[in-house]
């Protein structure tokens, strides 16, 4: 199987959003995981994990939402500076702490 970004498989990611499409469809909107505006069916939405997998999160279900398209961006934007600043202080031996 083709690797996809942050550890997910082709095969998981799709199940994961045909699983999230159908919540969406039922409820007819979910909360953002990111901002708590709700997310309607005809946003762009994706799913998202609520703790990163960087950070120990798991690919299941109990780690899983949907989050507008843009603040999963933003998170994941976040979270890739801030690891590239304590990479930056560790080569200059400066401890994150």
């Amino acid at each position: 199987m083709a690797s996809v970004e942050h550890g997910w498989t082709a095969g998981v990611a799709a199940r994961a959003r045909r699983y999230w499409a159908v919540q969406l469809a039922a409820a007819g909107e979910l909360p953002c995981c990111r901002c708590g505006v709700p997310v309607q069916v005809e946003d762009l939405w994706d799913v998202d994990h609520v703790t990163p997998l960087s950070a120990g999160g798991s690919l299941g279900l109990d780690n899983q939402a949907v989050s507008h398209r843009t603040c999963n961006r933003r998170h994941g934007q976040a979270l890739a500076t801030a690891a590239a600043a304590v990479q930056s202080a560790a080569t200059r031996g400066i401890r994150p702490w």
